[in-house]
């Protein structure tokens, strides 16, 4: 954790939030079965209390966690999220009825897919989990793209949908930068959802989503000038789970 903080003050970040996967902690295990390709074997009680101790240290870090969303398995997210003293939690969809459809070793299985069903079906499952209202965030709207498969239909009216649910259920997006270390080589979200999403005025998170030290900020100067250039005028930063709006 302390290379990720080095990296972040090398690239003039003052505070960093540490998102974890919740599948991958040995507590979650009720929630994603291992045919899902999951394996939970870390501890949360360790990850939380090293957070904590950075903090208790002085650092400016925030404990978050990345939980995906498992339809139907709602009271079992509560009861996980609800155990720990998080400062933002971020939702995610990475899962359409078990299959990954962002992991490398599962990529091929876009072959036999029809792609715009896969998204209808990919922001269906967005919408149902801003609906919980057990999330703070909801991470790279649109990483549905991540291998660069398109529909031939527009995709304005999901992207609306999505706004006005946010807007409903008062909620927060991630602008992340991964996208551009990713095949499909775009920011999350894309351009035309970007900039809807700013029309509805929701605030947004910047992100770098990096899973390794050296993609701390990734490319951030970037998603500033690209949040602006859609419209964006609003950010947030959490702490405890109560959210502070900031000018761009």
């Amino acid at each position: 954790m302390r290379r990720f903080w080095t990296v972040a003050q090398s690239v003039g970040i003052d505070e960093i939030g540490f998102s974890e996967h919740a599948y991958r902690f040995r507590q979650t295990e009720a929630i994603w079965p291992a045919v899902w390709g999951l394996k939970a074997v870390e501890d949360c009680d360790e990850y939380v209390d090293s957070v904590l101790a950075l903090k208790k240290e002085g650092y400016p870090v925030k404990l978050g966690i990345e939980v995906d969303f498992a339809p139907g398995l709602e009271t079992l997210l509560d009861n996980f999220i609800s155990a720990y003293p998080w400062d933002y939690v971020i939702g995610a969809v990475h899962f359409i009825e078990g299959w990954g459809f962002d992991r490398p070793d599962q990529a091929h299985l876009w072959q036999e897919k029809e792609v715009v069903e896969t998204y209808r079906h990919y922001f269906s499952l967005f919408r149902e989990a801003i609906k919980t209202r057990l999330f703070d965030i909801m991470a790279h709207p649109d990483v549905i793209k991540v291998f660069g498969y398109r529909p031939e239909v527009p995709l304005l009216t999901e992207y609306e949908h999505c706004a006005e649910t946010l807007l409903e259920f008062e909620g927060c997006y991630e602008i992340s930068t991964a996208g551009l270390r990713k095949p499909v080589g775009e920011m999350y979200p894309a351009p035309e959802f970007a900039t809807i999403l700013a029309l509805a005025e929701l605030p947004a998170v910047v992100s770098s989503d990096a899973h390794k030290p050296e993609d701390v900020g990734y490319r951030f100067p970037s998603a500033y000038q690209y949040a602006s250039k859609r419209g964006v005028n609003r950010l947030a930063r959490f702490d405890n789970r109560k959210r502070k709006l900031l000018p761009l």
